[in-house]
This record gives structure tokens, C-alpha cells and sequence, in this order.
């Protein structure tokens, strides 16, 4: 079993990866350097490398913490009204915008937006009121979730013009034959 970070680890990898977003909202992985990374973040170059290997090592590290809060978030939401669950989900995507921003719509966002929807789907699974066919539920709830992230990344290009509760109930009129 692994032993618990601490404290100070937390907070130095959490400042590592905030710098790191801000330089991704500047330039591509490819073009930052350990030194600006390090300069961004106020950590000395020993203190980097005791963390992380380079640059994708943190951005990998961004991606699961992601993930990590996302998944988080869900399994302390209420399912009793999934219209307020989905209006929830995109208000934190909305506070969460810097991070999900770099991750959703860069060079590698494929992945890691394939990797969050299967995680997701797999926390939403059984709140799903589908049919008798659980592979059926599976494949709509693959279908209604690959299309409401190509609308989330949408409003998120249009800087959320729409409010959550409004693309909320924008989603479910799309999605209404999928019963949650």
C-alpha cells in the first residue's frame, strides 16, 4: 500500500501543475521548458525531478487529478434529478474551465476526453433506467455522452454563452430518449 502524500508534496505538485497550465494557455507541451516550469511554479529544478520526470509527466499527472475530481464530484451528486445532476456537471466544468480547457482542446485531448467520458460512463451506468438490454443501455449511453461533450466543448469555445441550466435542458431535449 502506498503511503499517503504529504502535505508539502501535494501542494508542490499542485503549483507544478497550475504553472503548467498556464504555460499550455501560452504555448504547446512541446515548447515549455523544465526551467520555465520550474520558474512558473517557484520550485527549484532538485525539487521538480524529485516529482516528476519532464513536462508530459505532470500533464499526465494534471489528467489523472482531473479525472480524480471529476469522478469525485459525481459520486457525491444526487441522481434523483438528472437535469439538476447535468446543470451541476457543467457548472464545475465552468469553475473548473482553465484545466478542463487545456485538457479537452489540445493536441492529446482526444484521449484524455475518451478516457474521462469511459470513466464517467462508468459512474453513471447505474443510475441509468434503461432497458432490459444492458449492452443496448451502454451502447445509448455512449452515444448520448460522445454527443453532449462535442456540445460542451462547444460552449466552452463560445467562452459558456449559455448558462448550465440552460444547456442542461438544451442537452436533455436533445437526449430525451434516454431515460435516466
Amino acid at each position: 500500500m502506498e503511503k499517503p502524500e504529504s502535505r508539502r508534496t501535494q501542494m508542490t505538485k499542485r503549483l507544478i501543475r497550475t504553472a503548467l497550465v498556464e504555460l499550455m494557455e501560452e504555448k504547446t507541451l512541446e515548447r515549455i521548458t523544465i526551467k520555465e516550469l520550474c520558474e512558473r511554479a517557484d520550485v527549484n529544478r532538485t525539487t521538480f525531478y524529485l516529482h516528476y520526470s519532464d513536462q508530459r509527466s505532470v500533464l499526465n499527472d494534471l489528467k489523472e487529478e482531473v479525472c480524480r475530481q471529476t469522478i469525485a464530484m459525481i459520486g457525491e451528486s444526487d441522481f434523483s434529478d438528472p437535469t439538476a445532476f447535468v446543470e451541476r456537471f457543467l457548472g464545475y466544468i465552468r469553475a473548473n474551465d482553465r484545466q478542463f480547457r487545456i485538457l479537452f482542446l489540445n493536441d492529446e485531448g482526444d484521449r484524455f476526453r475518451f478516457a474521462l467520458m469511459d470513466a464517467v460512463a462508468r459512474e453513471l451506468m447505474p443510475h441509468i433506467r434503461g432497458t432490459a438490454d444492458p449492452q443496448a443501455d451502454a451502447f445509448g449511453l455512449a452515444y448520448v455522452m460522445a454527443g453532449s461533450l462535442s456540445i460542451i466543448i462547444e460552449w466552452m469555445k463560445t467562452g459558456y454563452e449559455r448558462s448550465p441550466r440552460d444547456l442542461a435542458g438544451f442537452l436533455f431535449r436533445i437526449n430525451d430518449s434516454v431515460r435516466w
